[in-house]
C-alpha cells in the first residue's frame, strides 16, 4: 500500500463515532383505503361530490365509480339513489429506529 492510502485509512478509522454521520432509518407504508358516500338523491348531486373528492384528494386518488342503488323494498320502488365508491392511496413514512 502506498504511504498516501495508508493515512487516508488511518484518518478514516480513528475518527470519533461522533463526528460519524447516522443515516435514519425509515420505511414507506402505502396504505389503499376504500370509501362510499351512500344515499346521494340524484346523479347531478354525485357527480358534484365526484368532483368534489377529485379535488380534495388530487392524484392520491386511484378509482372513483358512480353506482345506481336499488330502491328499498319497503319504501318508494320509483325512488332510487347513488353511492360513490372511490379508493385513495396515503404514503406514510415511519421511523423505525
Amino acid at each position: 500500500m502506498h504511504e498516501i492510502t495508508r493515512r487516508i485509512l488511518a484518518g478514516e478509522f480513528d475518527r470519533p463515532r461522533w463526528r460519524q454521520s447516522l443515516l435514519p432509518l425509515t420505511r414507506l407504508v402505502i396504505v389503499e383505503t376504500h370509501r362510499s358516500s351512500i344515499c346521494i338523491p340524484d346523479r347531478d348531486s354525485a357527480d358534484c361530490e365526484l368532483t368534489r373528492v377529485r379535488r380534495e384528494y388530487g392524484s392520491n386518488l386511484i378509482k372513483a365509480k358512480i353506482i345506481k342503488d336499488h330502491p328499498s323494498k319497503h319504501g318508494d320502488p320509483n325512488e332510487r339513489t347513488y353511492r360513490l365508491n372511490y379508493v385513495i392511496r396515503e404514503n406514510k413514512t415511519e421511523v423505525l429506529f
